[in-house]
């Protein structure tokens, strides 16, 4: 019933430009609300399905705010797969949480003013069912190696920032070579 109510409102609506994929998109995209929530399933207090919860609260977001761990093991979960973290992620993906590896999110690393001139990428605009996913893609990992590169990174970095910025560089390159071969 929500979804055909919502179906019935957004062709009654115009579509709105999307500077990310240079084109007029619904402003809902009910294929992605339909992969989230699903037609059925187990769902939580607040409304939302067991997969958009857990979409919600992925290990990394959990696990740097939590003061006990290490930098080295913090970063491990944003590049690695549960439960083994053996695997990388995506590279979109990789893209996307860059920021939840810096200050104030990430209690391990001192803040630093470098650290605000990260411009995020939004996580519709990198999924790999977009038609222009392959060169957005680029785009962005273009973005993210100029902010990345180590000739490009303030002098005046801690020992903490500055093995944090390394191991970003080392995986998205890693991760880069074997996606966009």
């Amino acid at each position: 019933k929500f979804m055909r109510g919502l179906t019935q409102i957004l062709k009654d609506e115009s579509q709105t430009w999307n500077p990310v994929t240079k084109r007029k998109t619904p402003w809902i995209s009910l294929p992605k609300l339909h992969s989230i929530y699903g037609s059925a399933g187990p769902s939580y207090p607040g409304g939302a399905s067991t997969t958009y919860q857990s979409q919600q609260d992925p290990p990394e977001r959990q696990l740097s705010s939590t003061s006990s761990l290490t930098l080295n093991r913090i970063i491990q979960c944003w590049s690695h797969q549960p439960p083994e973290y053996q695997k990388l992620h995506s590279l979109e993906h990789l893209l996307v949480t860059v920021p939840d590896l810096f200050p104030p999110t990430n209690p391990r690393v001192e803040p630093h003013e470098y650290f605000s001139k990260w411009k995020p990428f939004s996580k519709d605009a990198l999924t790999s069912g977009n038609d222009e996913f392959n060169e957005l893609l680029r785009r962005a990992l273009t973005k993210a190696k100029v902010f990345l590169h180590p000739d490009k990174l303030p002098k005046d970095l801690t020992s903490n920032q500055s093995l944090l910025f390394r191991t970003i560089w080392d995986v998205i390159q890693e991760q880069a070579a074997s996606t966009l071969i």
